[in-house]
Formats: C-alpha cells, structure tokens, sequence
C-alpha cells in the first residue's frame, strides 16, 4: 500500500506541479522516478504514437537516457562480481555510455580489448516483483468494478512481462541468448553478435561493436560508410528469411531503435 501511495503521489507531483517543464518532460521524468516496470512502459509507449511528437521525442529518451548511477556505486558493484578495477581493467570510464530502466554501460578496455560493461541496477529485481504485484491487485479491481477488461487475459500479460523483467535482470540468461545468436550467425558475415568475456548476475562484460544505435541515427554518418536501409535488409532478411524456410533461428524479442545498431559494410 505504501508504493501504491507512492505511485499516486508522483504522478500527482509531475501531473500537478513541475509546470516549468512541458508534459512530456514532466511523464518521462515520473516514469524514471518511479523503476524499471514504469520505464519499460514508457519505452513500449515510445515505439507507438499515442501522444504529440514533442511527448515521444522525451519518451524515446528512457531507451537509455536515464540518470546514471554514481560511480561510486558502479565500482563496488563491478569489484564485488569482476574484481578490483585497476587489476582487471587496463583503462574504465566513469562516465556511463547509456543508462536504461534495468542497467547502465560503460566502455573499458578488458585484457587489452575495448569492452561493454554491463552493470545491474541495485534493487531492480525487488523494484520488478513490487510493482508486478500491484498491477496484479489494480487489474483485480479494474474487473469488479468495469466489465471492459473481463475478458481480456491481462493476467497472462501481466505475467508474460514478469517473465521477461525477471530474466532481464540476470545477465547469466542474457549471455547465454548470446551464445544462441552467435552460433546461430557465425557464418553470416552481416549479422554481428558481440563475445561475452566475463558474465554473473548484476555484470556482463562483451565485446564492445562500434556502430550507430538506430535512435542515434544522422545523415551525415553516411559520409562515414554508414547505410542504414543495407543494414535493415541484412537484419531483415536474416531474422525472418529463416522463418519461412521453416529453419528455426532465435529472434529478438525487443528490438527497439536504442537495442540495435548500424555499422559499415551493412
């Protein structure tokens, strides 16, 4: 009851004060301000066009413009499962690459190699399970008292997203999809999975690809052998060519403009 209260309270405060932001700003922020299952709301909101264009310009920034964590935080998080920084890393950023609902990134340099470092949000899996419960309890009650919903299977839906927040937050899973991906890509010369080099629950540490992220897309990288409509039909041909041939290929279940990215050569 008391984060159900807190729900309600920051949504009052960005819906009610906050005026000298537009309202796109004050959603993006209260999304942010309240974890992970109301950021991927807003970042499933983000790919459609429910409001103004100025309200999704800010909701496409939870794709992985959220606040980052202090580094403070990050060092400890990263020496508690990798080890001492300065033993393990040749060279690590303070400063986050991209901060999303779940983790943030930061480029280092591992065993000579630039490297992606992936660090789990502290109490993201307490967040998830909280706040799944109450959309339970509130879908409960938009039944007794609206019959709109009654025969919608939003349980099923509630517990499809819960599925998937919870792998979310254990990169174990997540590098085991990369092996999926890889072994099934090696010999499509387009199609590049990054290598896992060190992986536990809260750190995942892979290759680090150098490309364009599609939310990040501008001409003027064209002069630079970048050509997104190439690498769209690389993906596309290779993600669901497969399909109807009837071979069966692990697909990408969340590929929105910040999850992929464009690099030369197609």
């Amino acid at each position: 009851m008391l984060r159900f209260v807190q729900i309600l309270y920051v949504f009052g405060l960005y819906l009610l004060f906050h005026r000298d932001k537009t309202a796109g700003e004050r959603l993006r922020l209260g999304l942010e301000r309240l974890g992970p299952v109301f950021i991927k709301l807003g970042q499933f909101l983000a790919t459609r066009n429910f409001f103004a264009e100025d309200v999704q310009a800010e909701l496409r920034k939870l794709w992985d413009g959220r606040s980052a964590l202090p580094f403070d935080t990050i060092t400890r998080l990263v020496e508690r499962n990798v080890g001492p920084i300065d033993e393990h890393f040749d060279t690590f950023e303070r400063e986050a690459l991209a901060s999303a609902s779940i983790a943030q990134v930061h480029v280092a340099t591992y065993q000579g190699r630039k490297a992606a470092v992936k660090i789990l949000r502290p109490g993201a899996l307490e967040d998830i399970r909280r706040d799944i419960h109450i959309a339970r309890w509130l879908i409960r009650f938009g039944r007794f008292v609206s019959g709109k919903i009654r025969y919608l299977d939003t349980m099923g839906a509630i517990r499809t997203v819960e599925s998937w927040l919870i792998q979310e937050v254990d990169f174990r899973i997540e590098a085991e999809n990369i092996g999926l991906f890889r072994t099934c890509y090696e010999k499509v010369p387009k199609m590049v999975i990054p290598e896992v080099w060190f992986v536990s629950r809260e750190v995942l540490v892979m290759e680090f690809l150098e490309g364009i992220p599609c939310n990040k897309w501008r001409e003027k990288y064209r002069s630079e052998g970048y050509d997104p409509q190439a690498s769209l039909r690389t993906w596309l041909v290779h993600t669901f060519g497969w399909a109807f041939k009837r071979i069966p290929v692990p697909i990408h279940g969340d590929p929105h403009p910040a999850n992929a990215i464009i690099m030369t050569g197609g």
